[in-house]
C-alpha cells in the first residue's frame, strides 16, 4: 500500500526499530523512541547489496517531498549512478541546520536515548520557528541562539531556557566531532562548523533550582490508598512499593518480565537512564497489586501497562502508558477529592525523592535489625555507583539479596503509614 499522512502518524513504535516500505522503495524507519525517518531502500547495482539512503525526518520532511526525493534517487540508481558518491559530491556549504539536527537526533535514536523523541518535538515546535531548518548550519550565529533562549526567558521558563541551550550545544558539538572523527578520516567535512555558537551564551544559573518537594505522610498515604485499580494507579503504587522506581522503568514493563518462580521483576532491556538492568525483588504485596491490575486489564498486549487503544497517535507515542497521562490522572484525583488536602502541588518524580527520604526515617525508627544503608538505597533505585573501571565494566551482579532486605524494611515502615495489610 502507499503511505498516507494519517497512516504514518498512526504507526506505533515497539521496543525494537523496524521499517515499513511502500512500492518504489520509499520507507519509514520507526525507532523505539517514537521517532520516524524517511529512507529510500534500494539494491545497489554494483555490489548487489541492500542500501539505505536517508531522506529526512517525518514531521520535518513532508510525505510529498519525501516521494520526490525518493523518485530522484531512484532515477539516479536506474541510470547507474552510485547514490552515495553522488550525495558525497554535494557542496559542503549545502549542509543545513536541519541536516545537523537530524544527524544528531538519529544518533540519539540509534543509542536508544529516551530523550530523542522529546528533543525532536522541542526542535520542531520551539527552535525551528526561529532558526529555520533550511538555514545553512555555518550561518547560525550566537545571536540566533540567543533569540531562541531569550524567548524562553521572557516567558519566565528559565529551566526550559537552559534545557534548550543544552540541546543546541550538544547538536553543534556533535557536528564538530562528526567532521573530525578519525574513524572516518578522509570522508571530507560535512558540516564545516568551526566553533560552537552556543558556547558564548550564558547559562541561566538562577533558573536551575533542584526540586526538593517531599510528600508528607498524609499525602503519601492518600496517594497510595486512593489511586484507582487502573494502569496509572498500579504504576504509582509499584513506584512507591518497589523503593521509588523511575516511572518509565515500571510503565514500560512487560508481562514476561515478571518472574514468578524467583519472585523478581527482571526487565528485558536496560534502563534508559544509565543502561544498567535493575532486577527488583517482588514481595507478596507487590505481586498482589500486579494481580489485581491483571484481573481488570482488558488487553493481550505484551506490555503490562499498554497504551490505550483509543489514544491519539503522535510522534511521541509509546506502546505503554505515558508519564503525561499519569500526571493528568494524579491531578484529577487530587482536584476532585476535597479530602486529599494537598496544599503544595507535587509531581510524579517527587514520589522517588519521597521514598528515599522516608527510607532514611525508617532506618532511624526501626532500629538496627532493619538497617537501610545509603548504598542499598542507591542499588534499589539503580543509581550509577560505579567509581572505577572494574565496577563500571565488569560488575554485572544484580544484588538481589540486599535489595530484598531493603524492601522488606521499607514495606514494614510503609505499612504503618498507609494502614493497609500487605497480604
Amino acid at each position: 500500500m502507499k503511505f498516507t499522512d494519517a497512516y504514518i502518524r498512526g504507526i506505533k513504535p515497539t521496543d525494537k526499530r523496524f521499517v515499513i516500505t511502500e512500492p518504489g522503495g520509499l520507507s519509514v524507519r520507526v525507532y523505539p523512541t517514537g521517532s520516524k525517518v524517511f529512507y529510500y531502500i534500494y539494491r545497489d547495482i554494483f555490489t548487489n547489496t541492500k542500501k539505505y539512503e536517508k531522506i529526512g525526518a517525518v514531521g520535518i520532511t513532508s510525505l510529498g517531498d519525501a516521494r520526490k526525493q525518493c523518485t530522484a534517487l531512484r532515477n539516479l540508481r536506474d541510470q547507474g549512478v552510485q547514490i552515495k558518491k553522488q550525495a558525497a559530491g554535494k557542496a559542503p556549504s549545502g549542509a543545513t541546520f536541519g541536516d545537523l539536527v537530524e544527524a544528531y537526533l538519529t544518533s540519539l535514536d540509534e543509542r536508544g536515548a529516551s530523550s530523542a523523541a522529546g528533543y525532536r518535538t522541542a526542535f520542531t515546535n520551539s527552535i525551528y520557528p526561529l532558526i529555520p531548518p533550511r538555514k545553512l548550519v555555518t550561518q547560525v550565529t550566537p545571536d540566533d541562539v540567543a533569540k531562541v533562549i531569550s524567548q524562553k526567558i521572557q516567558k519566565g521558563a528559565l529551566t526550559q531556557a537552559n534545557r534548550t541551550r543544552s540541546m543546541l550545544a550538544a547538536a553543534f558539538a556533535f557536528g564538530i566531532k562528526y567532521d573530525h572523527d578519525p574513524k572516518y578520516y578522509g570522508r571530507g567535512a560535512v558540516f564545516k562548523i568551526q566553533t560552537n555558537p552556543v558556547e558564548v551564551i550564558r547559562k541561566q544559573t538562577d533558573g536551575e533550582e533542584a526540586r526538593n518537594r517531599v510528600l508528607s505522610k498524609h499525602e503519601l498515604k492518600y496517594h497510595f490508598e486512593n489511586m484507582p485499580i487502573s494502569g496509572y494507579g498500579t504504576i504509582h503504587r509499584l513506584m512507591v512499593l518497589l523503593g521509588g522506581q523511575r516511572y518509565i522503568d515500571i510503565a514500560s514493563a512487560k508481562v514476561a518480565d515478571i518472574d514468578r518462580e524467583k519472585n523478581v521483576y527482571d526487565p528485558s532491556r536496560a534502563s534508559k537512564k544509565n543502561q544498567r538492568v535493575n532486577v527488583l525483588p517482588l514481595s507478596p504485596w507487590s505481586l498482589r497489586i500486579i494481580d489485581e491490575w491483571l484481573r481488570v486489564r482488558r488487553s493481550d498486549s505484551e506490555y503490562l501497562f499498554p497504551a490505550r487503544p483509543d489514544a491519539r497517535p503522535s510522534k511521541n507515542s509509546k506502546p505503554w502508558l505515558t508519564v503525561d497521562g499519569s500526571a493528568r490522572a494524579k491531578a484529577a484525583l487530587v482536584k476532585t477529592d476535597p479530602a486529599a488536602n494537598i496544599i503544595d502541588p507535587y509531581k510524579i518524580m517527587d514520589l522517588r525523592r519521597t521514598v528515599k527520604t522516608f527510607m532514611g526515617e525508617a532506618d532511624d525508627a526501626l532500629g538496627d535489625d532493619y538497617h537501610i544503608t545509603n548504598e542499598n538505597k542507591d542499588l534499589l533505585q539503580n543509581h550509577n555507583l560505579a567509581q572505577n573501571v572494574s565496577a563500571k565494566h565488569y560488575d554485572r551482579h544484580n544484588y538481589i539479596k540486599p535489595k530484598r532486605q531493603t524492601l522488606e524494611t521499607w514495606e514494614k515502615f510503609l505499612t504503618d503509614i498507609v494502614k493497609i495489610k500487605p497480604w
